[in-house]
């Protein structure tokens, strides 16, 4: 089932498209989308502490699973909207983090 960064870009603007969603999908409302969905994957994490965070129960890790695919599909489709391949796109930003934090910088917040 593991296809490719691009492929699932393709197939998310195919479902897009089979439904004439394009008409509500201009970068503006994709990133409040995005927004809103990043709030219902944060709530999941609210008050936990960064030990019980890491052991969620299943039945939670499906849900944040469930979250993160809607945050993953409307940041598609956004890329899609804006003629971006998200995966050259990331290829190109671990390029970037890679000479700006060379092996041994062990400060995991210096990661963006």
């Amino acid at each position: 089932m593991a296809s490719s960064l691009s492929e699932i870009q393709l197939k998310v603007a195919a479902f897009r498209d089979e439904r004439d969603w394009d008409q509500y999908h201009d970068p503006k409302s994709l990133v409040i989308a995005i927004t809103a969905e990043l709030g219902e994957l944060a709530e999941h994490f609210l008050w936990l502490t960064s030990e019980e965070s890491r052991h969620l129960p299943s039945d939670v890790r499906g849900e944040v699973g469930q979250e993160m695919a809607d945050v993953a599909l409307f940041l598609l489709n956004l890329a899609n909207s804006l003629d971006l391949d998200l995966g050259d796109e990331i290829e190109r930003k671990i390029e970037i983090n890679r000479q700006r934090y060379p092996p041994g910088n062990s400060d995991p917040r210096a990661n963006s």
